[in-house]
């Protein structure tokens, strides 16, 4: 029976053994996952806070997407606007380059008469001018164009 008990007590101990030895090797894979599982929480954790950065970035990104765009809308309006006023402007200085060249015209042709009267001054004798007959009828509109031509001049001088 001692013998029995021997044997018994052997394969006892000999599953004991290897009870022990799978407790270890289940102690060292728990130990193992459980770095693993470490691991990966503060993978997580670290995913989380970039997470976290990269929504304030994507906030903030979005907030001067919408600033931007705005200022680009008012820009667009001014540089339309901008637009519309150098058409106006344009178009004045053509209308002022006309008035200029129908000035100049109006200029000339006093510049012609003043020096044809001028000519005839010098050219002519007494005599010859006593027995010509000129006739200069001085009348309200020859007065009128006269004063609104050296007006005009004066003008067209003032802005050169």
């Amino acid at each position: 029976m001692n013998h029995n008990l021997n044997e018994t007590v052997d394969k006892l101990t000999k599953e004991n053994d290897q009870l022990l030895t799978n407790v270890n090797t289940l102690l060292n894979e728990k130990e193992e996952q459980y770095k693993q599982l470490t691991e990966v929480d503060e993978r997580l954790n670290g995913q989380t806070i970039l997470n976290e950065h990269l929504s304030r970035k994507l906030n903030k990104n979005e907030q001067r997407f919408v600033k931007l765009e705005m200022d680009f809308q008012e820009e667009k309006l001014t540089n339309k606007q901008l637009v519309e006023n150098v058409q106006n402007l344009k178009n004045e200085m053509d209308n002022k380059d006309k008035k200029i060249i129908e000035i100049r015209a109006q200029v000339n042709a006093l510049i012609l008469h003043i020096s044809c009267g001028d000519k005839l001054k010098q050219e002519a004798n007494e005599d010859e001018l006593k027995q010509s007959k000129i006739i200069i009828k001085k009348t309200r509109d020859t007065r009128r164009k006269l004063k609104k031509i050296c007006t005009q001049f004066l003008y067209f001088i003032s802005i050169i």
